[in-house]
């Protein structure tokens, strides 16, 4: 069922607001910083976790000068993000074990009665994860067409859990 958004009631402030800081309690400061600092904590620790599988040896991976600045670049996009008040994100794609497992070719070798996949090849490449990086991009362009027909109980359901 469609909500009849005239019986709603409306409000006269924009749509978007940020708390100035000189109106907050003290209180809340440090409960933002102590939240923020565990966040931070669990976005370094993911992304060391993601890089270190991606960067087995097994994988036979030859990394170029700049592989590792990834973290640097998320940590400082994420300390803008969070003076706007928007929401983290997270530079998992590049390091993802799933990733580096995609672009390399295996070959099935029989170990201790075992099959197992080995890496003969590694193909190492930024193009997909640029084009992962504007196929997110262009799905802003969806806001309006797409996403507007899913409905938001979905979001909370998705989000939620």
């Amino acid at each position: 069922h469609l909500v009849d958004l005239e019986s709603l009631p409306e409000s006269n402030q924009d749509s978007w607001t940020v708390a100035k800081m000189g109106e907050v309690p003290v209180w809340t400061v440090f409960a933002a910083m102590g939240l923020g600092f565990i966040l931070s904590l669990l976005v370094a620790i993911d992304q060391n976790i993601s890089a270190a599988m991606a960067n087995a040896p097994e994988n036979h991976l030859r990394k170029g000068g700049a592989y590792h600045w990834d973290l640097l670049m998320v940590a400082i996009i994420n300390v803008l993000l969070s003076l706007f008040g928007m929401p983290w994100m997270n530079g998992g794609i590049p390091h993802s074990p799933l990733h580096a497992r995609a672009l390399a070719d295996v070959e099935l070798v029989r170990e201790g009665g075992h099959l197992v996949q080995r890496v003969v090849h590694a193909r190492e490449t930024r193009v997909a994860v640029v084009c992962c990086h504007v196929a997110i991009g262009l799905s802003v362009l969806l806001v309006d067409n797409v996403l507007d027909l899913i409905p938001e109980s979905v979001y909370y359901g998705v989000f939620l859990f």
